[in-house]
């Protein structure tokens, strides 16, 4: 039996179960509707959503902007690579040729960098921009590298 649709009267020792009157379930009706403890849940699980999909449309953002900034690096870094190995042939021996750094500072700059430092041969510079070094033959542990001489 549903205690919905009956009444409970205490009578002495025992519990006799009558009808409830279409009054008071009409009232009872009313206030259960008043605490439905599940009302709003939906406005609040919503706001909980609402923020969750706005922070990872914010993380695929920042996610393709890194990708895509990744991309335009490696594009500039290839095109002065290619610059500087056309102009190889025009340096011969020289280790440290303006040919080849022009070469390769124009080749960034044409792909859209704004400015850019070059440093020659190993050299360091301390710059905030884009930093291109170029290194035309073995440089890197000086003496120690284990193709340090090599010209071919």
């Amino acid at each position: 039996m549903h205690i919905g649709n009956l009444f409970a009267l205490s009578v002495g020792r025992g519990v006799l179960a009558a009808p409830m009157p279409k009054w008071l379930q009409t009232r009872l009706r009313k206030l259960h509707l008043q605490l439905n403890p599940e009302e709003g849940n939906i406005l609040v699980l919503s706001a909980f959503g609402f923020t969750l999909l706005c922070g990872l449309l914010a993380l695929a953002i920042d996610t393709g902007l890194l990708v895509y900034t990744q991309r335009q690096m490696q594009t500039m870094a290839d095109a002065a690579a290619v610059a500087g190995v056309i102009e190889t042939s025009a340096c011969g021996a020289t280790s440290n040729c303006t040919a080849l750094q022009d070469a390769a500072k124009s080749a960034v700059l044409e792909n859209g960098a704004d400015s850019v430092a070059v440093a020659a041969q190993c050299g360091s510079l301390s710059t905030s921009g884009i930093l291109l070094t170029v290194n035309n033959g073995p440089c890197a542990l000086g003496a120690n590298d284990p193709n340090s001489g090599n010209t071919a």
